[in-house]
């Protein structure tokens, strides 16, 4: 039960959007790795293949509070046939240099069909790299991704709340809103 309306936020924010990415490999130019970060559902980075180690990197460009990931899967070059288990098996890492890895999330041993995975760490970890690393695809398809969204707080300072007006138009069911945009603010 929640006492306030206050006590309904989480408090994160969406912090991988259009950050720079590494992969492991790319299956074609036709998805290349930026595309697993551009939002774009229509969109995926897919590798060579779906071998265990194939992995795909964010930079966050500065030390964040990683608190959730949503791994969207693709699915790219599944082959026919009847599989026992659907569930993909990844492990997301995160480090704050790119060279000392920790755990994030365990997804090694998954049983369970999610190919939208959003998933809570069990602990927020101070990171700049996420790297998620599959360790088994289904259907012999190639490890893919449509957009894997990392989601926390950055540790900077906040950006200062924008002035904005509001002015009720003569058709009442229409008002005129309007802000001066803030630096380093991505939404208002």
């Amino acid at each position: 039960k929640r006492e306030t309306i206050e006590s309904l936020r989480n408090n994160m924010n969406l912090l991988s959007i259009n950050r720079p990415v590494k992969a492991s490999s790319t299956a074609d130019n036709k998805h290349p790795a930026q595309a697993a970060v551009d939002e774009e559902i229509q969109t995926f980075w897919a590798a060579k293949t779906g071998d265990s180690g194939e992995c795909f990197e964010i930079d966050l460009q500065t030390s964040c509070k990683v608190e959730a990931v949503q791994a969207n899967f693709g699915e790219f070059e599944l082959q026919t046939g009847v599989e026992p288990n659907a569930a993909i098996r990844y492990q997301v890492l995160g480090s704050k240099d790119g060279k000392k890895w920790i755990p994030i999330i365990d997804k090694n041993n998954n049983e369970d069909d999610y190919p939208h995975d959003f998933t809570i760490a069990p602990k927020p970890v101070d990171a700049r790299y996420v790297r998620i690393v599959n360790a088994y695809m289904p259907y012999g398809g190639k490890f893919a991704l449509r957009d894997l969204r990392i989601f926390g707080q950055g540790l900077g300072t906040r950006p200062s709340k924008p002035n904005f007006s509001v002015e009720r138009l003569k058709d009442r069911r229409k008002m005129k809103v309007e802000w001066q945009a803030v630096e380093g603010a991505d939404g208002y």
